[in-house]
């Protein structure tokens, strides 16, 4: 049903001075002339009038205003799970059989009164025959959530759910339902098949040349209990650890732990794998793969003290929970100072006011290492002051304020989320010496924490970092830092947020100066096999500014010593290169560019995973789907009775929508208008021409 509206945009009166003229222009026109008869006279006038109005009001630029009325059909949308979960523990006369019965469902659902959209998890699709189950993930809550967020403002009124149940991510589908009715039916079978899977790999992402580190593999298996199996470790293709096992119990899990030794540096990718016995309904969960990352050495970290301190122990801790530090103390006449190739010194209230290990701090010093220095009421402000490090501290001897700790908006050197922000914020007041602060305010300086007292945040630093072109600075001004790490241990049984800020400023700290002129380097470390690969590519001239439109050459290594050589050029528009397809494994790349006349070289690696979510469960769950069509009112059906679905929504009372659709447009925009104003000029004019006058 379709309504129509004029809509003047002038004043009325204007349509009156219209009637007006053009009433004026067609009597001035025939008044006088005496050749046609009354009827003729007036039936011209008649004409000459409606074109003339017709002229005048287009001018006024009137509206109409279109009133549509849209009946919408009750939307059903009939949603496929296609993932590998099914394709896995089925043969393919089972799968043919289920798009049939799907099909010949949907063939019923188009000929009741409703519109029916079909989707799947990989996307949208109206032929079901079409549908390959080889989705490598289940996150049914999300397709579920898709669906109800594209249809948010349509008709819909009802969800089919064809699906084994079984889903490997997000949430579970059943907690979070729809008020939508969800029909669900049931496919797969829920009788476990005999089948032995490896269902988790625990592992240290990081270990280090020379070290044996654990690789646990937990098997679980179905059906099989007896037999005995190998499980094998791989490398290149080769097996360099094995065990065989027997397998217990009926539904059973069993860990085997394997000590490996880390013999090259780099990523290493290891293949476990366990015997694929001829029961068993899948091979495709015995294979698991794990990439390790071998460093050549730990970042060797010394802290310096004049004497013991809680202050030590918690930030030892701190540091410790990062595998790839290795922490050494020396406190003067209590241990001895180890001689070792340091990457960074923490000074602990050193120098000190007694003086005692002066001789050793100035050895240290000498060797231009990446320091941070520990302010509290041991240390000797004139001999740290000396050193001209990025703050200079009067204070009175014996005199100490206590303060909290304000983070700095601008500081971006690395990322502190607000949460721990929050965590930070709410720590115990450090004890720091009373006196006056004055910053460096070079460039090369920056404040990471401010002192906060009370509620008043001060602009005197708390927390500095120094970045000069030789060497890297921190300083901490305050002690009593052992009480943010117990305060927060004691409320949330973790010092997670403790010990990431310490591990984080000491990394920044530790750091060298990059000053290569080419950097082209993966953005991730761990990629899956689902994704592209990208190289962000950073280039210098000689006085470090960046350029573009350099030709760069990229070859990548896999495990094998295959190459796949690949040539970009940098721009600015797009500094990014993609690259697809790479199989699963751990890869080596090189990249080189020529910059004034030299070339240059950076290397890297990384790593490409495919995880096999779809085989760790081989064995439907259809108490999800009748519990989500519980919670959504709707109802639950096996897959031999798919029909069943067309009589529960037959029996609910499915309605149209109505809803109106407004359009406004310039009534000059319609041809129609054009088109009477040319017929009743033409008929006028044959009138005329008829009775012997033009």
């Amino acid at each position: 049903m379709t309504s129509l509206k004029v809509i003047w945009q002038n004043s009325p009166w204007y349509i009156l001075l219209c009637i007006l003229i053009a009433a004026f222009f067609s009597y001035l026109l025939y008044n006088r002339n005496t050749i046609w008869n009354k009827q003729v006279k007036y039936l011209l006038v008649t004409l000459r009038f409606s074109t003339l109005l017709i002229l005048f009001l287009l001018l006024l630029n009137p509206l109409l205003k279109l009133l549509n009325n849209y009946l919408e059909k009750p939307i059903i949308v009939l949603a496929i799970d296609n993932s590998k979960s099914i394709q896995n523990t089925q043969n393919s006369a089972y799968i043919e059989n289920i798009k049939k019965e799907l099909i010949e469902l949907s063939n019923e659902l188009k000929k009741l009164p409703i519109e029916l959209k079909i989707h799947s998890f990989s996307d949208s699709t109206q032929n079901i025959d079409k549908i390959q189950f080889n989705h490598n993930t289940s996150d049914i809550s999300q397709l579920l959530k898709e669906i109800n967020s594209n249809y948010s403002n349509k008709n819909l009124q009802g969800i089919i759910l064809a699906s084994d149940g079984i889903y490997n991510q997000g949430v579970n589908p059943s907690y979070n339902p729809s008020s939508i009715p969800n029909y669900t039916i049931g496919l797969g079978d829920i009788v476990p098949k005999k089948d032995i899977l490896i269902k988790s790999l625990s592992f240290n992402k990081i270990s280090f040349l020379g070290n044996k580190f654990p690789i646990i593999v937990e098997i679980q298996h179905f059906e099989l209990e007896g037999k005995t199996v190998e499980i094998k470790i791989k490398q290149n293709k080769k097996t360099i650890d094995s065990k065989r096992i027997e397998l217990k119990g009926n539904k059973n899990t069993q860990s085997i732990e394997f000590l490996i030794e880390a013999d090259k540096k780099g990523y290493q990718h290891y293949t476990i794998e366990v015997d694929y016995l001829s029961q068993e309904i899948t091979k495709e969960n015995n294979i698991a793969h794990a990439y390790i990352e071998i460093l050549d050495n730990k970042e060797k970290i010394l802290i310096v003290a004049n004497s013991p301190h809680p202050d030590i122990k918690a930030i030892k801790s701190a540091l410790e929970t990062k595998e790839s530090n290795e922490v050494f103390v020396y406190i003067n006449g209590i241990n001895d100072l180890i001689k070792t190739n340091y990457d960074i010194v923490i000074y602990y209230q050193v120098p000190s006011i007694t003086r005692t290990n002066s001789l050793e701090l100035q050895q240290l010093q000498k060797n231009n290492l990446s320091s941070i220095y520990i302010i509290g009421n041991q240390t000797n402000l004139n001999d740290f002051n000396n050193l001209k490090k990025a703050v200079t501290i009067q204070a009175r001897v014996g005199q100490i304020d206590n303060v909290m700790p304000s983070f700095n908006e601008k500081f971006d050197k690395f990322k502190i989320s607000p949460e721990d922000q929050s965590i930070i914020s709410e720590y115990p007041p450090l004890m720091i010496p009373f006196g006056s602060y004055q910053l460096d305010q070079s460039n090369n300086t920056e404040v990471i924490l401010y002192q906060k007292i009370g509620n008043t945040i001060s602009s005197k630093p708390l927390l500095i970092f120094e970045n000069k072109s030789d060497t890297k600075t921190g300083i901490l001004i305050g002690e009593g830092i052992w009480q943010w790490r117990m305060t927060e241990l004691q409320e949330t049984n973790e010092s997670k947020t403790f010990d990431q800020f310490i591990c984080n400023f000491i990394q920044l700290t530790s750091n060298k100066e990059d000053r290569r002129k080419f950097r082209c380097t993966s953005t991730q470390q761990e990629y899956s096999s689902l994704e592209s690969i990208f190289f962000e590519t950073e280039a210098y001239n000689d006085i470090y500014e960046k350029i573009y439109n350099n030709k760069v050459d990229l070859k990548l290594t896999d495990e094998n010593d295959n190459t796949y050589p690949y040539s970009f050029i940098n721009t600015i528009q797009s500094p990014k290169f993609e690259v697809k397809g790479l199989k699963q494994g751990a890869y080596k790349y090189e990249a080189t560019t020529t910059i004034s006349g030299k070339q240059e070289k950076y290397k890297g690696e990384f790593i490409v995973q495919t995880t096999n979510l779809e085989a760790l469960n081989t064995t439907a769950d259809h108490e999800i789907l009748k519990i989500l069509s519980q919670k959504s009112n709707g109802q639950f059906v096996a897959e031999n009775n798919m029909k069943k679905i067309i009589q529960a929504i037959n029996t609910r009372k499915l309605t149209n929508l109505l809803y109106p659709i407004e359009d406004v447009k310039e009534i000059i925009e319609f041809y129609w208008i054009f088109v009477l104003i040319i017929f009743l000029i033409s008929i006028e004019w044959i009138i005329r021409k008829y009775k012997g006058s033009y």
